[in-house]
């Protein structure tokens, strides 16, 4: 009866899965002597149990009914029990490294009491896993799995927090903490049972069938707020965390400015950014508040923020720039556009960062809001990556700036010749052996081919296909095929077989 016990007092368990940690309960078998025998935890990241495996062994005696309230556990006589866990080691450990002990931090939130634990064969009480304290700037509790307790023999690694023993004979349940463990990894666990006395440890019969848990992916918190501009709204902000240059989470704000982030542990930059079609800005988190523009402003840095597992890290309300801010607008043209020419048009700070950006509408008109006055870098590219990238540096103030301008077609990534096949007589046909030209590689994106066949130089009437049946007004005459690889913002171009004489 081996399964996942959840405890629903630490908001870091789900169902009995932790970042680093796994809840197991399990019935005890109905010959099971706590005087002779004890339990040991198998674990491993594969089902045949012998990939990054180890054990957990729980030496102690029957604990009894839990006393509501106690700091430690009594046996029916009221004697205190002590527990021996033993552990061993997977064969390829891995090790939370970003994580940190917080000390103190080891109240217990669990609902029955924890018993005292003791290391073999040391006799120092090594601490034990447990659901820490929230603090008051924390509305997460923090898990104090941490990369010592993942990667060293220092401490035991099984906690046998309950063993719950009812009358009238009902079985008793037991149940277990496993840490130590990678985060984010799936794992089989199973229970069996060994002889206490015997030297080598031999297991017994009893044994529970492996089941498949996962540990979770580490997460902590960013709380802050925005202080918007007069005349805003809070709808038309949301904020971001990024951890180099990718945005690992994004949220809307509350009705009071107010925001939440969750990501994995490590150090982010926040940005509350502007969404709304008014003339304002968006802005990183910066000391001291002023520039935030780019999140390298020498004016306003943006400010790293380390997060820990389980923990809420409260910043500094970001404040949007309220006024001096300004518009960038154009037209862009497409030559040779089918179609709509829709472009992406960014404002790029001094060290290349995104600060505004819009997509034009149909006709390549579009406007770019909430620009701080300064020197900017405005790129322009095609929606379908079909034209070349442009670049026009502009100087934005109170004047009001226009960029208008043209985009010029990319070059062929490969080309091919064309030639022809078939014999060359009356009454025959001619096939066109051209391979399409190639536009981009990753994804490959190829040109649409379109055939022309020529008698003497000038275009047959009709002959548009990539085949060509001879007929009597070609003997004689010389005949070639004109292939026209078409895409739309490239080169143009024109290639032309070999010319054959029709016999």
């Amino acid at each position: 009866d081996l399964a996942l016990r959840d405890d629903p007092t630490d908001s870091l368990d789900k169902d009995g899965q932790r970042p680093y940690s796994i809840d197991l309960q399990w019935v005890a078998p109905a010959a099971f002597d706590p005087a002779i025998h004890a339990f040991q935890i198998d674990f491993a990241t594969d089902q045949a149990m012998k990939s990054s495996n180890g054990y957990r062994r729980v030496v102690g005696t029957d604990l009894g009914v839990p006393t509501t309230g106690s700091t430690t556990t009594t046996t029916t006589a009221g004697q205190q029990s002590t527990d021996t866990v033993e552990s061993q080691e997977p064969s390829t450990p891995s090790s939370p490294a970003s994580v940190t002990p917080t000390p103190g931090e080891t109240a217990s939130t669990t609902p029955s009491p924890t018993p005292s634990v003791t290391e073999s064969p040391s006799t120092t009480p090594a601490p034990t896993e447990t659901a820490p304290t929230v603090e008051p700037s924390s509305p997460e509790p923090t898990e104090t799995a941490t990369a010592a307790a993942a990667s060293s023999d220092d401490g035991p690694r099984v906690v046998l927090l309950s063993a719950p023993s009812a009358a009238n004979g009902v079985k008793k349940v037991y149940w277990a903490r496993v840490t130590g463990l990678a985060s984010n990894t799936n794992w089989y666990m199973r229970v069996k049972v060994f002889l206490k006395g015997d030297p080598n440890r031999r297991a017994t019969s009893e044994r529970s069938d492996a089941i498949m848990v996962k540990t979770l992916s580490p997460k902590g918190y960013i709380t802050g707020s925005v202080t918007i501009p007069s005349g805003a709204s809070y709808r038309d902000w949301v904020v971001a965390a990024y951890r180099g240059t990718d945005m690992h989470d994004q949220v809307a704000l509350a009705s009071n400015g107010s925001y939440r982030l969750t990501v994995r542990p490590g150090t982010y930059y926040v940005q509350a950014i502007y969404i709304g079609n008014g003339n304002f800005n968006s802005r990183w988190l910066a000391s001291p508040n002023t520039g935030g523009r780019a999140r390298n402003d020498s004016g306003g840095k943006a400010t790293g923020v380390a997060v820990a597992v389980g923990k809420a890290t409260g910043v500094a309300a970001i404040v949007p720039q309220s006024t001096a801010s300004y518009s960038v607008k154009g037209d862009i043209d497409c030559p040779g556009a089918q179609s709509a020419c829709t472009v992406d048009v960014a404002a790029l700070g001094s060290a290349g960062t995104v600060i505004k950006q819009d997509r034009s509408d149909a006709n390549g008109e579009y406007t770019i809001q909430g620009l701080p006055a300064g020197g900017y870098r405005i790129r322009i590219s095609h929606s379908e990556e079909r034209y070349k990238t442009k670049q026009v540096s502009v100087t934005v103030d109170s004047n009001g700036t226009t960029v208008n301008t043209s985009l010029s077609v990319r070059p062929w990534v490969k080309k091919y010749s064309a030639t022809i096949s078939g014999t060359k007589r009356v009454g025959k046909t001619l096939k066109v052996s051209s391979k399409a030209w190639i536009a981009s590689e990753l994804p490959v994106v190829r040109a649409v081919q379109k055939c022309q066949w020529q008698r003497n130089g000038a275009n047959i009437s009709g002959a548009t296909k990539c085949s060509y049946k001879l007929t009597g007004a070609d003997r004689g005459k010389s005949i070639r095929v004109r292939v026209v690889n078409y895409r739309y913002g490239f080169e143009s171009n024109a290639t032309y077989s070999k010319s054959y004489r029709v016999g």
